[in-house]
C-alpha cells in the first residue's frame, strides 16, 4: 500500500496573555495617552481592552466614571513594535488609579499588563472603587505589572535602559519604576507619540 501522508502540522500555540504587551508610557493630563510595546507576534485583528475599572478579584467594579477602550490591531505586530494610543472613552484619574490591559470577555478577562499611578498601588482598600483595584491573578509586580507611585505622567527611559534582550529581560526592566522618568502636571507630559514605530 502507498505510504500514509504525513500528519498536518500542529497549529501554533495560543498567545500567552501575561506580558505579551507592556506599557512604556502613560500621560494622565488630557488627552490621556498610552505607549505600548509588543513582546510577541500579535496577529492583525487581535483585540485588547484597556480599562480603568477597578479589578475586585472576581470581577470589575461598576462605575459611571470609569470606562473601556477597545483596541483592535489594524496590522500584525512583531516583537519590538511600539504603538501610541489615545485613551478615548474614559479619563485616567490624576496620580491615583490602576489601568489594566486584557483580552477576552469582560467576565473572564485574560490579563496582559497592569500599571498604577497611585500612591496606594494595587490596593485592597475598596473605599473608593474608582481609584482602587487589585493586582489580578496571573500578573506579577515587577514582571507584568508596575506601580509608578503618586505621579501624573511617566515614560520608560529607553535611551538609558534599552529594549534589547529576551522577553523576560525586557519585562524586568520595564516593570521596574526606577527605570522610568516621572512627572506631575500638564506641563510635565511626555511626547509619547515620538516613540511609536507601528500604527494602532
Amino acid at each position: 500500500p502507498p505510504p500514509l501522508p504525513p500528519p498536518p502540522p500542529s497549529p501554533p500555540p495560543p498567545l500567552s496573555a501575561a506580558g505579551e504587551l507592556c506599557v512604556l508610557g502613560l500621560n494622565t493630563r488630557n488627552p490621556d495617552e498610552l505607549l505600548v510595546l509588543a513582546l510577541v507576534d500579535v496577529p492583525m485583528g487581535t483585540t485588547y481592552v484597556i480599562t480603568d475599572k477597578a479589578w475586585m478579584g472576581n470581577g470589575f467594579a461598576s462605575s459611571s466614571k470609569d470606562g473601556d477602550l477597545v483596541w483592535t490591531a489594524s496590522a500584525p505586530l512583531m516583537p519590538g513594535d511600539r504603538v501610541f494610543l489615545e485613551l478615548q472613552g474614559f479619563a485616567v484619574k490624576l496620580n491615583r488609579e490602576p489601568l489594566y490591559i486584557y483580552r477576552g470577555a469582560t467576565a473572564t478577562p485574560d490579563f496582559v499588563f497592569a500599571i498604577s499611578n497611585s500612591a496606594d498601588g494595587f490596593s485592597r482598600d475598596f473605599g473608593d472603587t474608582e481609584t482602587r483595584g487589585l493586582l489580578p491573578n496571573g500578573l506579577e509586580l515587577g514582571v507584568s505589572a508596575i506601580e509608578l507611585g503618586d505621579v501624573d505622567n511617566g515614560v520608560y527611559n529607553i535611551a538609558a535602559h534599552g529594549l534589547g534582550g529576551t522577553r523576560a529581560e525586557i519585562l524586568a526592566r520595564v516593570a521596574d519604576p526606577t527605570n522610568w522618568q516621572l512627572s506631575a502636571g500638564r506641563n510635565g507630559r511626555f511626547n509619547l507619540a515620538q516613540f511609536a514605530t507601528a500604527s494602532p
